[in-house]
């Protein structure tokens, strides 16, 4: 079954095969504990700082802050999230090879319902609401991250860069682009 798409979505949108009756839509405020429990399946920490600070985010992008966070729904339940924000050029003064604009900043499924195409589409969905170009940056050894990218359209730029959200300097991390 194709994606079913909720919101402003260009007509020649690409949709991934999905499982039935998943959707993919923009986040609201009462998708911050489901958001929350997704995250808890690869981060630590407690549950009610990941739910207050997906809640900020999800506020941010409402208000149109350089924000968007998606959600995939499957019986009614939040499966998966991904998330894009806009770096101002003002923000990523220091950071070398950074360039500023549109950059993935997450998205994560949980683990039972991986390699059914909800990444991807995911990932899909907020290319085609930015439709610009986008940023991404990847652990070097993430290979399902990098085969995904690869899939939707990303080419990699460099491995000689910095950007604000990098966990450790130590983590060898690429830098992908994607055009329109």
């Amino acid at each position: 079954m194709l994606a079913r798409l909720a919101g402003d979505v260009s007509a020649n949108a690409i949709q991934d095969p999905l499982p039935a009756d998943c959707l993919i839509r923009a986040a609201t405020i009462k998708d911050a504990a489901g958001m929350a429990d997704v995250w808890r399946c690869r981060h630590s920490g407690p549950r009610l700082d990941a739910v207050v600070g997906i809640a900020a985010e999800i506020n941010r992008a409402a208000r149109g802050e350089g924000r968007l966070v998606l959600v995939a729904v499957l019986g009614g339940r939040v499966v998966g999230y991904g998330r894009a924000r806009l770096w101002s050029s003002e923000e990523v003064v220091g950071y070398r090879n950074c360039p500023a604009g549109w950059w993935l900043s997450g998205g994560l499924v949980l683990p039972e319902l991986r390699r059914q195409g909800i990444g991807r589409a995911l990932m899909r969905q907020r290319l085609n609401r930015l439709a610009t170009t986008v940023h991404s940056k990847v652990d070097v050894d993430n290979l399902a991250s990098r085969g995904c990218h690869r899939v939707c359209g990303f080419v990699e730029q460099t491995r000689d860069f910095q950007s604000p959200g990098v966990r450790s300097p130590d983590t060898p991390m690429v830098l992908l682009q994607w055009r329109t």
